[in-house]
């Protein structure tokens, strides 16, 4: 049903702490989370893990119509829940009313609205009371904040630094907000480094996270994420960290600025696997030759045939963006023409060279995330013509390399052919 027919909705969009009580005896339920989505209220109630209630229930409540009646204010919602099986179970009738602290709801029993008539009394009511969070006490790294907005590599998430540099408010593809995160103490802070502990709010969990934040160049951040805990203390324990391997990549929200190309050279690129840009060709690949901002990946497909003697040429731009080495790996951000920006991973295996093109951030060589590739060898075909570029790691004695270059670099000229 059309959103605009329900009208229950706090001004801020505030979460609350929910005190319920059933007529039936009086009974006091646990104090649940009520927080407002973008259709719906979600009620999560936390328990402590008892033989009667051993976990956390999450409901969803869709708003499906409301009216007023006199000085009542009526609402009929869904609650979803893998428990309810029918309508009946499901649909609720409500009676609420504005409060200085938020909300008093009076919910019926059955999916009728019968014996509602005030806000405070029904089989069940309900207190709601608006959520208090702990408000910012520190600041995130300047060279984070000084942007004030940054996203994902493919745009997916974008970042969004509050004014007084305390809060990053995270929204999802759909501009609906996915994550806030406050600062609350910074535990060590360099040039390039800054943790800090965050109070985290998203969906119906709250509560503290670590956040190790890196510089890798003007425009590219790196953030590594703890869980979620209940206290400030233990936040920043190793155990706390899904993987040590595993980075977001945030570049800022703004058009990149190309920045010069590392790994100077020319570079022949003989394929090993399926070919997937024309059956007679020869590729090459040059690092800040043409242009020391520019990678080019060119392939000159000859014909198919002994009458056929046309050569059609094939060329790919990217522009780099900026790069860093860690343990020995290179990593370089770049972005095509039409500005979808992807993570190039080069790392020494075996005596030789591997490139992995990573679409949503700079997986680090360990987590072998390499969807999507296609593997290829390279012979060196030298420097640049040109002496202002630089040289590739460990310089021009080596012969036989493995590309493996992503997907995004080749499929785009194999549409066009």
């Amino acid at each position: 049903m059309a959103e605009t027919r329900c009208r229950v909705r706090s001004a801020d969009r505030s979460s609350f702490r929910t005190t319920t009580r059933s007529a039936n005896a009086g009974i006091r339920h646990p104090v649940s989370t009520c927080v407002p989505t973008t259709r719906s209220y979600g009620s999560a109630t936390r328990r402590a893990p008892t033989y009667r209630y051993p976990s956390i229930r999450i409901v969803q409540l869709e708003c499906t119509a409301s009216w007023q009646e006199g000085s009542s204010n009526y609402m009929v919602g869904r609650f979803t829940h893998k428990s309810i099986k029918s309508d009946e179970e499901g649909y609720r009738c409500f009676v609420y009313e504005a409060t200085p602290e938020g909300f008093n709801v009076a919910q019926s029993a059955d999916a009728t609205c019968n014996g509602l008539y005030t806000a405070t009394g029904g089989p069940v009511s309900m207190r709601l009371r608006k959520d208090s969070y702990p408000s910012p006490m520190c600041s995130f790294p300047s060279w984070m904040t000084s942007l004030g907005k940054w996203r994902t590599l493919q745009g997916h998430d974008e970042f969004i630094v509050g004014n007084d540099g305390g809060i990053v408010t995270t929204f999802n593809s759909r501009h609906r907000v996915e994550r806030s995160d406050r600062c609350i103490e910074v535990q060590s802070h360099s040039d390039n480094m800054t943790t800090l502990v965050a109070f985290t709010i998203k969906g119906c969990h709250r509560g503290y996270k670590c956040y190790k934040i890196h510089k890798r160049g003007q425009q590219i951040i790196e953030i590594e994420s703890g869980f979620l805990v209940h206290s400030v203390e233990g936040a920043c324990k190793d155990e706390n960290f899904v993987s040590r391997d595993h980075f977001e990549t945030l570049v800022p929200a703004t058009p990149l600025t190309p920045e010069s190309c590392p790994h100077g050279g020319r570079y022949e690129i003989m394929e090993t696997t399926t070919d997937v840009i024309c059956s007679n060709r020869k590729s090459t690949a040059s690092f800040g030759c043409e242009n020391q901002n520019e990678i080019t990946v060119e392939h000159l497909c000859e014909g198919n045939s002994i009458n056929d003697v046309e050569l059609q040429v094939v060329k790919d731009i990217y522009d780099c963006h900026g790069y860093w080495e860690e343990d020995g790996v290179h990593y370089l951000v770049a972005s095509d023409k039409n500005s979808a920006t992807i993570c190039m991973v080069f790392s020494h295996e075996d005596g030789a060279m591997r490139i992995a093109n990573h679409l949503t951030s700079c997986e680090r060589p360990s987590t072998r995330y390499l969807d999507k590739v296609t593997e290829f060898s390279v012979t060196s075909l030298g420097q640049c013509y040109s002496s202002s570029a630089g040289g590739f790691p460990g310089g021009g004695g080596w012969q036989a390399l493995l590309l493996i270059v992503g997907s995004l670099l080749l499929t785009a000229a194999s549409a066009r052919l």
